[in-house]
C-alpha cells in the first residue's frame, strides 16, 4: 500500500477512526451492561392465585430436624448456609449455629473462642467463603469476626474497623461492610458525606458509594440483616425499604435494578415518612407488599423476588421482562407442593415447615384436592391438633 498517495492516506485514517468509534461504542455498551442502571422490574400482584404450577426445573432437597433436636439447634432460623451436602442453621434469636445432615444429625456447633463464653450472645451476620471453605461469624457484643473451617474448628478472629449492619466476604479476610447510618468521620479522613460501603482488606480501608441524601437513616431497622446477596459470581446489596438493588464490583457499587409492584408499591416511601414511627410495623399491619429477597441471575436475565404481605409470603419470577411465576399461596415445584420459600443463600431458596403441614400438602397433590375450600378447613384442623409440636423440615430449592 502506498501511504504517500493522498487518497489512500485519507481512506486509511477514516477506517481507523471508524474502528475506534465502534470500539468506543462497544465499551459504552459493556459499561451500561455492567452497571445495569436501566433495568426495572414490575411485579404484577393484582391477582394472587391459590395454586401455581411452576414451569421451571427445580431441585428440592429435604433436611429433617426431629423436634427434640430443636432444643439444641433452635427453631426460628434466620439463615441457612449449604456446607457440602450438609446445612449450617443460623438461629439469630437463640444465637445458635449448628451444622446438620439431611437426617437431622447435629454434626457440630460453632462455639465462640472467647474465654469464659460457651455460646454467642448477640449473633449478627454470618457469611461463608466457599473458595477457602471458611465460615465468618459476627457477635455484636464481642465486636469481632470469628473464622471457622467447614468442620466447625476455630481458625482465627478478625477485628472490623467499625460497627456495621451487615457484611459479605470477598476473599480471605477481605470484606465489604454495609455502614449506612454508622459514624464514618474517622475512617481515612472522610468528610461529612455519608457512604454506603466500607471495603476492608488488611490495613487498606475504602469508603464507597454516597448514600442518597433523602434516605432517612432513622428509618433503617437495626435487625435489617441479610442485605448482601451472592448470585453466582455476582454480589448484590439492598437496604431495607429500598427499591434499588446494587451490584458490588471492584471496590464500588452500581445500580443494578429497580423494583416496584403494580398494586400498592409504596414500601420504599414509608421509610421516608417522618410521621410513621414503626416503619416495619406499618408495612406489616397495612399489608403493603415488601420485598425480602431479590435475586438477579445476570446470565439468564432472570429475577426472583420473595416478598411479604402481612403474614403471607409470595414468590415471583421475571424472565427478560416476562413474569413467568405469578404470586400464589402454594406452588408445585416439580411434583412437591410448598408455600413460598422465605430465604436465599448461595444459589438456594429455603423454607421451614412442620412435617404435618408438608405431609398434608403432598397428600392434597396426590389426591387432586388442591382447592382453597378443602385446604383451609383441613389446615386449621391439623394446626389445632399438632401446632408447633412436630418435627421440622427445611426445604432447599435450586432452580435450573
Amino acid at each position: 500500500m502506498n501511504f504517500k498517495h493522498p487518497k489512500i492516506r485519507i481512506t486509511y485514517f477514516l477506517f481507523i477512526a471508524f474502528l475506534f468509534t465502534c470500539c468506543s461504542d462497544q465499551k459504552e455498551d459493556l459499561t451500561s451492561d455492567l452497571t445495569g442502571s436501566d433495568r426495572k422490574i414490575t411485579i404484577d400482584n393484582r391477582n394472587t392465585q391459590w395454586f401455581v404450577d411452576v414451569g421451571l426445573p427445580v431441585e428440592v432437597k429435604q433436611y429433617l430436624i426431629p423436634k427434640d433436636i430443636t432444643l439444641r439447634t433452635g427453631s426460628f432460623f434466620t439463615s441457612y448456609c449449604p456446607i457440602g451436602e450438609n446445612l449450617l442453621l443460623v438461629d439469630r434469636y437463640s444465637s445458635s449455629l449448628s451444622c446438620i445432615s439431611d437426617s437431622g444429625e447435629i454434626l457440630w456447633s460453632l462455639i465462640p473462642p472467647s474465654p469464659g463464653i460457651d455460646k454467642y450472645g448477640n449473633l449478627g451476620s454470618v457469611d461463608v467463603d466457599y473458595q477457602s471453605e471458611e465460615i465468618y461469624v459476627v457477635d455484636r457484643l464481642l465486636l469481632k469476626i470469628d473464622v471457622f473451617n467447614f468442620k466447625g474448628a476455630y481458625l482465627r478472629s478478625v477485628e472490623p474497623p467499625m460497627a456495621f449492619f451487615d457484611f459479605s466476604v470477598l476473599g480471605r479476610d477481605e470484606f465489604v461492610y454495609d455502614v449506612t447510618g454508622k459514624y464514618q468521620k474517622n475512617i481515612n479522613g472522610s468528610d461529612s458525606t455519608q457512604m454506603r460501603y466500607l471495603f476492608h482488606k488488611g490495613e487498606h480501608l475504602k469508603l464507597a458509594s454516597p448514600l442518597d441524601a433523602e434516605f432517612d437513616l432513622d428509618a433503617i431497622p437495626l435487625n435489617g440483616f441479610n442485605r448482601f446477596c451472592r448470585v453466582g459470581d455476582d454480589l448484590m446489596h439492598r437496604m431495607p425499604f429500598e427499591n434499588v438493588s446494587y451490584r458490588i464490583i471492584d471496590g464500588d457499587a452500581y445500580p443494578l435494578l429497580e423494583l416496584e409492584f403494580s398494586v400498592n408499591s409504596q414500601f420504599n416511601k414509608v421509610a421516608l415518612d417522618k410521621g410513621i414511627n414503626d416503619n416495619a410495623g406499618y408495612i406489616y399491619k397495612n399489608e403493603i407488599p415488601y420485598p425480602r429477597e431479590v435475586v438477579f441471575e445476570s446470565q439468564k436475565e432472570r429475577t426472583y423476588v420473595v416478598y411479604a404481605q402481612g403474614r403471607r409470603f409470595y414468590l415471583t419470577c421475571d424472565d427478560q421482562g416476562n413474569q413467568i411465576i405469578n404470586p400464589g399461596r402454594y406452588y408445585n415445584f416439580g411434583g412437591v407442593v410448598l408455600p413460598s420459600p422465605r430465604r436465599y443463600k448461595s444459589g438456594h431458596f429455603y423454607l421451614q415447615i412442620y412435617r404435618w403441614h408438608y405431609d398434608f400438602l403432598q397428600k392434597c397433590l396426590k389426591g387432586n384436592m388442591l382447592t382453597e375450600k378443602h385446604m383451609q378447613a383441613e389446615l386449621q384442623r391439623l394446626y389445632d391438633e399438632f401446632g408447633d409440636n412436630d418435627d421440622i423440615l427445611i426445604l432447599s430449592l435450586k432452580f435450573g
